[in-house]
């Protein structure tokens, strides 16, 4: 059904334009902008933008937005051009249009990490997919919502929007996104004390993890299982996933996190605090090159630990305190 809505949209835009050459590049970017952005970029880059009317410059914004989502999404420094398409489907567009235009504007603002503002519209969007024929928009909302109140610190809102995208992952038969949204639920759970819950949630994200052919994906999922097993007093499980998989990998600083805190558990203290500088060492480049401040606290938390001298008794009681971070489910997709 997606498919139909997005090839009606390119035909609604070439009979109100009377067919000219613009509105048949508007339809022919419909078209392909889910599977292929690049291509749309390309046939996008075609259009003379001075000479497009209100509506299709409505149109242009809206795919603009959805190009740079899923292509550049670190890059995104202002919503004026999605913004402008909002104005004009509020005015004059059908519900998808503007369901889609909010939905992308709130995306935007996330980017720019403006999550309240991006909360607001992406609950807009929310009433106006909801009566529509067109569970992928309502999934790509229900995701972006799940991830505004996770950063937000609203755990009840995280676990009920999450909850939401795996009921709706399901509907669509989508395996990848069934997998991580059993992920992101684990992670609703844990951030409401619901440990036990949660542990349900990600082992099930197991068993869908074969559907995952990324690395990072399949390591969300497993670096969470370890942490899991490792906080369970089960380190014999925990390093089989770490080292069976994550390590083999990837260098990850929240793997080797975790396979500090095993390391301690073991009493090996000197690997321990070794595991930790790596750890921090890996995780103030994943701070450095996304600019975020979501690894801050994690960092700050284990400064201590990683300064200390190995094997000395101030070593051992520091990362006796350093408590595991909570489980983060992976950055929303560029959808």
């Amino acid at each position: 059904m997606k498919k139909i809505l997005i090839a009606l949209a390119g035909i609604v835009a070439l009979v109100a334009c009377g067919g000219s050459p613009s509105a048949e590049l508007l339809r022919q970017a419909f078209e392909v902008v889910e599977s292929r952005p690049d291509s749309t970029l390309m046939i996008l880059g075609k259009m003379d933008v001075a000479s497009l009317t209100e509506e299709e410059r409505a149109e242009y914004g809206l795919l603009m937005t959805m190009v740079d989502i899923k292509t550049r999404h670190e890059q995104i420094t202002s919503d004026s051009m999605i913004a402008a398409s909002v104005k004009y489907y509020d005015q004059h567009g059908d519900k998808w249009h503007q369901a889609m235009a909010y939905h992308y504007r709130g995306v935007v603002k996330y980017a720019l990490k403006n999550v309240p503002e991006a909360i607001k519209d992406l609950k807009r969007a929310e009433t106006l997919a909801e009566p529509l024929d067109d569970e992928l928009l309502r999934n790509k909302i229900y995701e972006r919502l799940a991830y505004c109140n996770y950063w937000s610190s609203n755990p009840p809102l995280l676990l009920k929007y999450s909850q939401k995208l795996l009921d709706s992952s399901k509907k669509m038969n989508d395996s990848v996104m069934v997998a991580r949204s059993y992920l992101m639920v684990a992670s609703g759970f844990d951030a409401m004390g619901m440990r036990d819950s949660a542990c349900v949630y990600l082992l099930n994200s197991l068993d869908w993890i074969d559907a995952l052919n990324d690395t990072l994906g399949r390591n969300d999922i497993l670096d969470n299982v370890a942490e899991m097993y490792q906080a369970a007093g089960e380190v014999e499980k925990a390093e089989q996933y770490l080292t069976d998989w994550v390590l083999k990998h990837s260098a990850r600083g929240r793997a080797y996190a975790t396979l500090a805190r095993i390391r301690q558990k073991q009493g090996r203290y000197e690997e321990a605090v070794s595991c930790a500088k790596k750890s921090l060492r890996l995780m103030t480049i994943l701070f450095i090159s996304n600019r975020s401040t979501c690894w801050l606290n994690s960092t700050v938390r284990w400064a201590t630990a990683v300064r200390l001298t190995p094997c000395s008794g101030e070593a051992r009681s520091s990362l006796t305190r350093w408590h595991r971070p909570t489980r983060q489910a992976r950055w929303p997709t560029g959808r």
